[in-house]
């Protein structure tokens, strides 16, 4: 198939009630289609007629995340600052 390509990028939401779980903050959530408590996460993804296969995932932390050391080692977290 002309143009098509088997890798796939999925970004992703996870709407969460509190605020403890890693990257949790207030952002838009696609998920939810408004402002939640949600992480980002990015997914890359392989996928053919004969299935797929998850390849990757990474946690998107935001930078009040990242400037906030107490609250990446409370919830188990180290930022990974490229």
């Amino acid at each position: 198939m002309p143009g098509w390509h088997p890798w796939c990028r999925i970004e992703t939401w996870f709407i969460q009630k509190g605020t403890k779980s890693a990257g949790v903050q207030r952002q838009y959530c696609g998920t939810a289609g408004r402002v939640e408590n949600s992480p980002l996460a990015v997914f890359l993804a392989y996928s053919v007629r004969a299935g797929r296969a998850l390849i990757d995932r990474e946690l998107y932390l935001p930078e009040s995340w990242i400037g906030d050391p107490d609250r990446c080692s409370e919830a188990e977290t180290v930022p990974d600052i490229d």
